[in-house]
């Protein structure tokens, strides 16, 4: 039976049997691993004593269209479904809805191959979602709509239940997830408007009332009676007058996060013990005293960053690369300054107060263009955020202004996707793995790279029989993307 060694620092390394008997591992040994999974949502990293027979790719890679075939492995079996390793740096997930008899262990075992297709890819958390079928047509929406289930009205509990496939029914749009990409759909119409999540107050003191859509352990996810769902968070809670919840409850809660950017909100059954400042607040006195020191308590510790509640109803970041006096923990208390707004995390990133405090040149802040004047964003001292950067990125030691030209812009994201999609749409072929050909070089710190079409391809588009070379780049994922930009950029122009 395979068991399971604990590295320093913490990381996991399952080894079977057989590898452990021939190394004759003890506490405290040396060895060679490689990473063969990454959990975006833990942090957790899980190691090899072999090597893969070949590189893991990027996570952004996979080509969630439900038609694009993958080769993938047996990797665990549970309850709700197996993980599959499709050669990429995640596992990804087939659930037994997806299944014969919606039951994994009756159809797989540790090991089998398989075929499979990814139908759905959620960016919070990482995972991707599989299907043993290929869908008649491409995913292109990115959208995905899915019933809601009505608990507290048992005719239309009993009326779900006998929905089949192609029958045609009346919906009301409920609730939207961008973390997911999904719109959650009802048969019932709601006796008052669906309210915008940006109407509700997150000052942690106002309380609504919310029903309990699904349940994950501790936490749960809350109907507010707006246009997004709320998480009600009690995985840190003590035990000590803790309650479960059951879905279809309804509970009072009080908002003490919200995302800037997405809107996703942070509920909690007590309220603040002070009224949460708004983020126009927040920014107004960022603008009057961009020195300002916050009590920022750590409330989640993971992806490499420490997420802290600095009394604004937006919360704040900072990479776990700090230098701080002592190891962070949960509910550990930091002195922070505000070092920008972050409109893709949707929160303010921070930086303790004794780093900055000897920055100079800060200066009066500025805005962005109308747009982001009117949210209130200002624009990020630039000072302080090539300190933020640095820590973020500390192996980089190399200055921004060495990249030149088209290289020094970021690319579009997943440009070697849409690629994929546009040589496969042309050849009017399902893409393997190998048909799209990438050549990565590095030259010191950076990566250039090219990408071609294998032979066999090039009589059925003719237009892709140049090799296309992109701008260098930080990462081997970033060059191959900025390969993929350049092709995109000159087939388009060619046509």
């Amino acid at each position: 039976m395979a068991q399971t060694l604990f590295c320093e620092l913490g990381i996991e390394s399952p080894v079977d049997t057989r590898q452990e008997a021939e190394t004759d591992l003890q506490r405290g040994s040396e060895l060679t691993v490689y990473i063969t999974d990454k959990q975006s949502k833990s942090g957790k990293v899980t190691l090899a004593l072999q090597p893969s027979h070949l590189p893991k790719q990027s996570w952004e890679d996979i080509i969630a269209d439900g038609q694009t075939p993958y080769n993938g492995v047996v990797r665990r079996i549970l309850d709700s479904g197996v993980l599959v390793d499709i050669g990429y740096d995640s596992l990804c997930f087939l659930p037994n809805s997806h299944l014969p008899n919606n039951s994994a262990t009756d159809n797989f075992r540790l090991g089998q191959h398989l075929t499979v297709y990814a139908v759905q890819k959620r960016v919070t958390t990482g995972r991707v979602s599989l299907a043993l079928e290929r869908r008649p047509r491409p995913l292109d929406c990115p959208w995905k709509t899915y019933p809601a289930t009505d608990h507290d009205d048992p005719a239309l509990l009993k009326r779900q239940s006998t929905l089949k496939a192609g029958d045609m029914i009346t919906v009301y749009p409920i609730c939207k997830d961008l973390s997911n990409g999904r719109v959650y759909l009802s048969m019932k119409k709601r006796e008052a408007p669906i309210l915008s999540v940006w109407d509700l107050s997150a000052d942690g003191q106002t309380a609504y009332p919310a029903r309990v859509v699904s349940v994950h352990g501790k936490d749960c996810t809350m109907d507010l009676g707006a246009d997004m769902r709320g998480l009600l968070t009690r995985s840190s809670a003590p035990m000590e007058g803790y309650k479960e919840l059951e879905i279809g409850e309804t509970v009072q809660v009080y908002i003490i996060r919200r995302n800037s950017g997405t809107g996703s909100l942070t509920l909690s059954l007590t309220p603040w013990p002070f009224r949460k400042v708004s983020v126009a607040e927040t920014f107004a006195d960022f603008q009057r005293d961009n020195l300002k020191v916050y009590d920022g308590e750590v409330y989640c510790i993971q992806h490499g960053h420490i997420f802290l509640d600095i009394g604004s109803e937006v919360g704040a970041v900072m990479p776990d690369t700090v230098p701080l006096p002592s190891a962070c923990q949960i509910g550990d208390h930091i002195r922070v300054t505000i070092s920008h707004h972050d409109p893709r995390r949707g929160r303010f990133c921070v930086m303790p107060a004794d780093l900055l405090a000897s920055q100079e040149g800060r200066g009066p802040a500025e805005y962005e263009d109308g747009k982001q004047a009117a949210k209130c964003i200002p624009v990020a001292f630039e000072a302080n955020r090539a300190v933020l950067e640095d820590l973020e990125d500390d192996a980089m030691k190399k200055e921004s202004s060495q990249l030149s030209g088209p290289s020094a812009g970021p690319d579009p994201p997943n440009a070697k996707g849409r690629l994929q999609e546009v040589v496969q749409k042309e050849t009017k072929q399902v893409l393997k793995r190998g048909d799209i050909v990438y050549t990565v070089r590095r030259d010191g710190e950076l990566f250039s790279a090219e990408v071609r079409l294998k032979e066999q391809l090039l009589s059925l588009m003719p237009t892709f029989s140049d090799t296309f070379q992109g701008d260098a780049r930080r990462t081997k994922v970033q060059a191959e993307h900025s390969a993929a930009q350049e092709a995109l950029r000159t087939l388009r122009v060619g046509k």
